[in-house]
């Protein structure tokens, strides 16, 4: 069949290297590079580690550069030991909670947001943000339920594996745009 899209760029740089975010706090590890079957295929996923139960904020970023105000973001997620998950961005107040266990939206926060299942456990949780200002960032945060609000403190431990990570400068997200240092159109 066909798939027509508009083209579209792909802001985040490492769309597949986890290894290249900065890291909140020392309650995480370093994202590692995993072999695990990923939604296209391939063995190579990453694998974000709580490292222990201190109630703190956790999360994973990266910078994007864009000016544009308007962008989405999404990432493919599976449950390892971890069921709720919350993609957010600088700039703003907005955040969508996601529910990786059983692929449900949860709480959101000024932005609308999907969860599409991929097989195989992984699901890609897309949020549709506004930003305050520019440049904005690609957040993934750790978070004990669906009660937790923007960068909630969270605590005990567990894993998420990740993959494919996406910004675009549009109101809704295109197929996966594959990066490994720049952006790509």
């Amino acid at each position: 069949h066909w798939l027509l899209e508009p083209t579209s760029t792909n802001l985040v740089t490492y769309s597949e290297d986890f290894t290249e975010y900065s890291i909140s706090t020392t309650n995480l590890d370093t994202p590692t590079i995993v072999s695990i079957t990923n939604p296209t295929g391939v063995n190579s996923a990453g694998l974000l580690n709580i490292n222990n139960g201190v109630s703190a904020s956790k999360f994973i970023y990266l910078g994007i550069s864009t000016s544009s105000s308007i962008h989405t973001q999404s990432i493919f997620v599976k449950y390892v030991d971890r069921q709720w998950i919350q993609l957010l961005s600088g700039g703003t107040s907005h955040y969508a909670n996601f529910d990786i266990q059983n692929g449900v939206v949860g709480n959101t926060s000024g932005c609308s947001s999907t969860i599409e299942d991929y097989g195989n456990g992984w699901y890609r949780c897309t949020a549709t943000l506004d930003s305050a200002a520019t440049p904005i960032n690609l957040a993934i945060a750790v978070i004990d339920d669906n009660t937790a609000t923007r960068l909630s403190a969270s605590t005990g431990t567990g894993s998420y594996h990740l993959f494919g990570g996406q910004v675009e400068a549009l109101s809704y997200a295109t197929s996966y745009i594959p990066t490994y240092g720049s952006t790509v159109t």
